[in-house]
């Protein structure tokens, strides 16, 4: 197989929790070299001024955005500064209406921590989606949700500059 292009991926992913995006990317004909990143999650080798930070899903971007702000928002200044277009994106597709109207899921079990049927987190939304507008206009940072199953074809997208 001829490769495309060769993709960075950043060296402190856990490879077992991105077997899916990666094989899709290489079915693309993408060659993969694991390497450490300035910041985010995927870039190409040669342009690191995009690069796709990814987030399993939309509770782990309420965790950035709330409990490590500090940690994140120090990323989008770095990437700022370095002008790097830095794209996050959710691998988790929005229900109709968008943000507003995302549910957090609930546990599936009962532990000592919590109990079967209550939600996972009490994140508001809408908090949510004012954090990220704040965060794209002071930061240029963009934030895009796809379906795991497209993750592949949405970062070569980014990287390439057709989304």
């Amino acid at each position: 197989m001829e490769f495309k292009r060769t993709i960075l991926v950043d060296s402190r992913q856990q490879e077992y929790k991105h077997y899916t995006k990666h094989e899709q990317l290489k079915k693309m004909g993408y060659n993969l070299m694991v390497s450490k990143l300035p910041i985010g999650d995927y870039a190409f080798i040669d342009n690191l001024s995009i690069i796709v930070d990814t987030k399993k899903d939309v509770l782990e971007l309420f965790i950035d955005l709330t409990k490590d702000h500090l940690r994140f928002r120090n990323e989008l200044i770095k990437a700022q500064e370095n002008k790097i277009k830095l794209t996050i994106l959710v691998e988790e597709k929005l229900p109709q209406g968008g943000l507003n109207n995302w549910k957090s899921p609930v546990w599936k079990s009962t532990t000592a921590r919590h109990k079967k049927g209550s939600l996972v987190t009490m994140a508001n939304p809408e908090t949510m989606r004012k954090v990220m507008i704040t965060m794209q206009e002071k930061y240029g940072v963009r934030f895009l949700f796809c379906d795991k199953s497209e993750t592949g074809r949405w970062i070569v997208d980014i990287l390439e500059g057709r989304k």
